[in-house]
């Protein structure tokens, strides 16, 4: 819940410059990319419970204190970098968790499953913030410290681990003398591929969090009980609409559904830029939502098929690095672009940056030979 209000905070409130802003997300960003190493190796060698229990039980204590520190800059940053680092370390965790419970033919529809539990508390946390926002601050922090802490005691008390095994499957070595269809064969290749995929889209996605909040405020002239009621599109979407969209997509090969997902989040997020009512904000949202829906759950679960089982959580720290690499440079370089380039010029960079990402998943679907089509079950 404090990312996206923590742009309107320093903003509107603390009055930070767009640099100041920008260094702050940059800061939390660095923690994060930290945080997605550390907690993918911490979670092979200690466990995924006590792994979680140590992320968010720290994050929760570090966001109640925030507002006590956010006037003095530089123990600011330095409480903002420890939070990325706690907080997004559960990432790989939970992660790495489905995928060592979960047969892969379901995982699909397990970590859809995870993002609608997620999207639950992102619309109440949405929802609260703008009204938090507008009455005191400080209680969004509170607010997100107490969720966290408390989901460190679930994980604590309630959750078991498993440790997986080595996964058997053979993986034809990589030779960078053969042609380009036998790379493609090779699993390691095509997880960098689909990571740097998913870095694509990821630099793409974090406008949400960062310049979409303040292009609402600036542009449509609204306050943040409207921004609240608008970000909280997406997780009411993502809550309805998910699971049952995975399951009638489930029938196609899901690269291919990842990449018109990449391209509806770039297309969604670029017409941003072309109207002032909260209505076409409201259409925006819902059109990078689905982009969302449709290319997340497929390229983490092609990417979960092809680790190693004793090695998940690593990889799958890799996945979540490149999403703290656009949290890390996304800001800096999206705040800044925003103030300063023409409105029209910002927003439709943003389909341009994602077309790496469309061009990467529709390659992978069509040379990647290891990864065999099979109609899902149904569920």
């Amino acid at each position: 819940m404090i990312t996206p209000y923590l742009t309107l905070v320093l903003a509107k409130r603390l009055f930070f410059s767009p640099a100041e802003i920008g260094n702050v997300f940059g800061v939390y960003g660095v923690g994060g990319l930290l945080a997605v190493v550390l907690g993918g190796r911490l979670s092979d060698a200690l466990g995924r419970r006590m792994t979680l229990f140590l992320s968010m039980s720290g994050a929760g204590a570090l966001a109640v204190s925030l507002p006590w520190v956010i006037s003095f800059k530089a123990g600011f940053l330095i409480a903002v970098f420890f939070l990325g680092l706690l907080t997004e370390s559960f990432r790989p965790v939970s992660s790495a968790l489905i995928a060592d419970f979960i047969a892969p033919d379901e995982r699909q529809f397990a970590f859809s499953s995870m993002r609608v539990a997620a999207a639950c508390g992102g619309l109440l946390g949405v929802s609260a913030g703008g009204t938090l926002f507008e009455l005191k601050w400080a209680w969004i922090f509170y607010l997100d410290g107490a969720t966290s802490l408390a989901f460190g005691l679930v994980a604590l008390l309630f959750m078991r681990d498993c440790r997986p095994k080595e996964n058997t499957k053979a993986i034809p070595d990589f030779d960078p003398r053969s042609s380009t269809r036998n790379i493609l064969k090779n699993q390691y290749v095509a997880i960098l591929l689909a990571l740097f995929a998913n870095l694509c889209l990821a630099f793409v996605y974090v406008t949400y969090s960062t310049v979409l909040p303040l292009a609402i405020t600036s542009q449509g002239v609204y306050d943040g009980h409207m921004v609240g009621a608008l970000l909280a599109i997406n997780p009411l979407l993502i809550l309805i609409a998910e699971l049952p969209l995975i399951h009638h997509v489930s029938k196609y090969r899901r690269l291919k559904i990842a990449a018109l997902g990449s391209a509806l989040v770039g297309m969604g997020l670029g017409m941003s830029g072309l109207g002032k009512h909260w209505s076409w904000f409201a259409l925006t949202i819902s059109l990078w939502t689905l982009g969302e829906i449709l290319a997340l759950p497929q390229i983490m679960s092609f990417i979960m098929d092809q680790a190693p089982g004793n090695r998940r959580g690593t990889v799958i720290g890799f996945y979540s690095m490149t999403w703290r690499l656009a949290f890390i440079f996304g800001p800096m370089v999206l705040v800044n672009l925003f103030y300063s380039l023409p409105a029209r010029i910002f927003w439709w960079m943003l389909p341009l940056a994602v077309l790496p990402s469309v061009f990467i998943l529709f390659l992978l679907n069509y040379r990647f030979e290891v990864e065999r089509f099979t109609p899902r079950r149904a569920i």
